[in-house]
């Protein structure tokens, strides 16, 4: 199984959101189909460039439809892609009826988290980057009070030493380092 988050346009940023979860043959058959969406090119219609890349609202000035579009697909493959990943978005309370652009399409696995640790929030997640932050905040964060062994989260604010206060400061403030 296989689930997506899917984004579509209605009209000027009007987006609309869903999760859909498909059968793995089906996610396979409809890969061509997601790759060609990708890479999309614009065309020019009478009313000028067409950038939108699903239905068309204005087929009288040379719109064309899905299947004009993505010719290279059978009517079939492409019903059957509206019907299981775009089906579900339709906005009922939208004037223009369907959306004219899928605009996501983002393989998704719920509930598994795959970032822990302070570092979650560095922006440049670079494997060495992320391996010396937590290098360091290891180091930091090791820092055992010698008369009681206990670790530097451990020691309340009131006890601190100046010297384990500058540590706690900059263990807090080491992120700010690996921006």
């Amino acid at each position: 199984m296989k689930t997506l988050l899917v984004t579509v346009d209605y009209n000027d940023a009007d987006y609309i959101s869903g999760i859909v979860t498909l059968e793995d043959q089906d996610y396979e058959r409809f890969l061509p189909v997601i790759e060609a969406i990708n890479n999309f090119k614009p065309y020019i219609t009478e009313w000028g460039p067409q950038y939108s890349n699903w239905e068309s609202c204005r087929p009288d000035l040379g719109d064309k439809s899905i299947y004009e579009v993505y010719h290279e697909f059978s009517i079939e493959l492409l019903d059957e892609f509206n019907e299981k990943i775009t089906g579900k978005l339709n906005n009922p309370e939208s004037d223009y009826g369907s959306f004219h652009s899928i605009i996501n399409i983002q393989e998704v696995t719920l509930g598994k988290r795959l970032v822990y640790g302070e570092y979650e929030y560095v922006k440049e997640r670079g494997k060495e980057r992320i391996e010396a932050y937590n290098k360091e905040y290891a180091r930091l964060m090791g820092y055992k009070r010698a008369k009681d062994g206990m670790p530097l989260n451990s020691i309340p604010f009131n006890e601190m030493t100046p010297e384990e206060t500058k540590l706690l400061e900059e263990a807090d403030n080491l992120w700010k380092k690996y921006q």
